[in-house]
């Protein structure tokens, strides 16, 4: 006992005093450290200030009066510092008068300095960033800006983001503009809009960050602000200079030309529209060089805004009871498209194209009704147009693209009353899709179900799947249409049915399946064309435990889709979505709405190219029906 007290004391000895190699030699003496002493100092003067004790200051705002200590707000704040030392009236000055700040302000200002501590919300935090900038708080304003960034709206965006260029936040100001960007065609039909300075409208104006699906929705919103006021005139071609004149369509340029006189209040804004209707009735390709100052022609600019460029997006088709179905992976942002027909077909087939286009179509309704219909996603109205119908009526097959043609491989067709089962296909048909017409190619040397298929270097690759009798294979074939002919590579490592594959970096990636009905597999396999080889991806590189069931390539990226549960193959599961790196071979799980929306282990993952202001209106207008 008497052991253990010795090292407890000299346990609180080393705690609360300075250790030998702190002191100096005489071991004597020790320096004493109260960790408790900040907060306790801290409890003490909050508990003076609001008790009103011992206070030798009253800051005097609004009419209200507030009671305080002038060495606190000197060593607290440079902006009292300054006032207190320098040798100013308000050095022994019992009331100071404060202007430039609101009495609300103060109050939280005096309670951040007295505590620490600061409630901020919506309603007070532009205030106390004002205040605190004027005070030279750099961390309160931090703070501040860092709220303000994450609580915009559209009735404050606006004043966030000249408070900001006031006070030169950067940060702050590029989230408002980026904030503003995003909900420009509501904010810019705002009286706030028109209430902008001139400086503010030409740096939105200016942005390449509005999301807006045209030019003319820009220009539109700058016309509307120019006709506020009759003295905005003189700013006319300050203001519609910022205009992408090239991206408008020469009819509406032409007709707001000749209806809106404006457009001549400048000579070198007549002479900018001119130069480039000229251009357009010349039906000339190139964008013509226009002058803007003086003698130097220049290039307009010509780049599209952000809400005119599609991105490429993980799409989930095959259901229609979940809110979302996109994924946009760069800004982590959840989506939804309109589901196909018949949604709820069992086991269909879709593949995105190599410039994005999704097709979706067979699968069986019931047990029998074995469908042959094809279907294209049109993003421009966020519905499903009919394409011709497959020649044969197929399910549990597989879709790939190779130069602008659709190969639906295998499968199984038609119920058969005499087999009293649906046959296994070894059939393929091509689709042109520019003519829309389905031709039969030459059949897989194999007959084969539940596989999957990429294109890598021109050819077709047909992936495991399901061979009648043999159960799940490893058998890859290839296809190429150049000579109409099939030959087998070299096969997997493990027998996959219904396994998930992508290309990247020249190299087919092959992931999950089962090995059987309820056996998911959780491997990932890759092959190199050049030297015919797989390999599998093991240990820390593939720490997946949960059943793969879909992978595909976005920017540069492979994203994996993985069940909760690696039993089940018709079970309704949640969704983890993995990115993983081919270079760095990292492998990082994706938080986002898709993780709790996304509840349907049959939905088919592809990605697609989609324009996400399209989406956001298809949304609003569904919502508003």
């Amino acid at each position: 006992m008497a052991a253990a007290r010795r090292r407890h004391l000299n346990s609180e000895l080393d705690s609360n005093f300075g250790t030998p190699e702190q002191e100096e030699e005489d071991d004597e003496e020790r320096y004493y450290t109260n960790e408790n002493h900040g907060s306790s100092l801290t409890k003490g003067l909050m508990q003076l200030y609001k008790n009103g004790q011992l206070c030798d200051v009253t800051l005097d705002v609004q009419g209200q009066r507030f009671p305080c200590h002038r060495n606190v707000l000197a060593a607290s704040v440079p902006y009292f510092y300054a006032m207190f030392t320098s040798g100013l009236r308000e050095t022994n000055q019992g009331d100071v008068p404060l202007h430039g700040v609101t009495a609300p302000a103060i109050a939280h200002i005096l309670e951040y300095v007295y505590s620490g501590k600061v409630c901020l919300s919506t309603a007070n935090t532009l205030d106390i960033l004002s205040a605190a900038n004027l005070f030279q708080m750099p961390e309160l304003c931090h703070a501040c800006c860092l709220y303000i960034s994450q609580h915009l709206t559209t009735e404050s965006c606006l004043d966030v983001f000249i408070l900001a260029k006031l006070y030169e936040y950067t940060d702050l100001r590029d989230s408002a503009l980026i904030f503003i960007g995003e909900y420009f065609l509501d904010i810019s039909s705002s009286d706030s809009f028109l209430s902008l300075p001139t400086k503010a409208v030409v740096d939105i104006l200016s942005s390449n960050g509005l999301w807006v699906l045209q030019e003319e929705q820009v220009l539109e919103a700058a016309l509307r602000w120019l006709k506020h006021l009759k003295e905005r005139e003189d700013v006319a071609f300050e203001v519609l200079k910022n205009i992408r004149y090239p991206l408008l369509q020469p009819e509406f340029l032409a007709n707001l030309v000749q209806s809106e006189e404006i457009f001549y209040s400048s000579t070198e804004l007549e002479r900018i529209v001119k130069t480039i209707l000229r251009s357009r009735e010349n039906h000339a390709d190139a964008i013509p060089m226009v002058c803007y100052h003086g003698d130097d022609d220049v290039m307009p600019n010509a780049t599209p805004r952000e809400g005119m460029q599609d991105r490429e997006m993980i799409v989930f088709v095959g259901s229609d009871h979940v809110p979302h179905n996109c994924f946009e992976p760069e800004d982590r942002r959840a989506y939804a498209i309109s589901p196909p027909p018949a949604a709820e077909t069992s086991h269909p087939a879709c593949v995105s194209t190599s410039d994005g286009v999704i097709f979706w179509g067979g699968g069986v309704s019931g047990y029998t009704d074995v469908r042959s219909e094809m279907f294209r996603y049109n993003p421009d109205t966020n519905r499903w147009d009919s394409c011709a119908h497959m020649q044969t009526p197929r399910q549990c097959f597989s879709l790939s693209e190779v130069g602008g043609k659709l190969y639906a491989s295998g499968g199984l067709g038609p119920y058969s009353p005499e087999l009293r089962a649906c046959k296994v296909l070894n059939t393929v048909e091509c689709y042109d899709i520019a003519r829309d017409s389905w031709t039969f190619v030459a059949s897989m040397p194999k007959t084969v179900s539940d596989h999957s298929s990429v294109s890598l270097a021109g050819v077709v690759c047909v992936l495991g799947g399901e061979i009648p009798g043999a159960g799940s294979t490893n058998a890859v074939m290839a296809y190429s249409p150049d000579n109409d002919a099939w030959r087998e590579w070299p096969p997997m490592y493990e027998r996959r049915q219904l396994p998930c594959s992508t290309v990247i970096n020249n190299r087919i990636y092959v992931a999950g399946g089962y090995l059987h009905l309820y056996k998911g597999l959780s491997s990932i396999e890759v092959f190199n064309p050049d030297v015919q080889q797989w390999h599998i991806i093991r240990g820390e590189e593939n720490p997946i435990a949960q059943h793969i069931d879909g992978i595909l390539t976005v920017n540069d990226h492979i994203y994996l889709c993985a069940d909760r549960r690696v039993t089940g193959r018709r079970e309704f599961t949640n969704i983890y979505l993995y990115s993983y790196n081919v270079f760095d071979k990292v492998l990082v799980v994706e938080k986002g709405e898709l993780e709790r929306d996304i509840q349907r282990s049959s939905s088919i993952a592809v990605n697609a190219m989609l324009n996400p202001l399209k989406l956001k209106l298809f949304a609003r207008n569904q919502t508003q029906l």
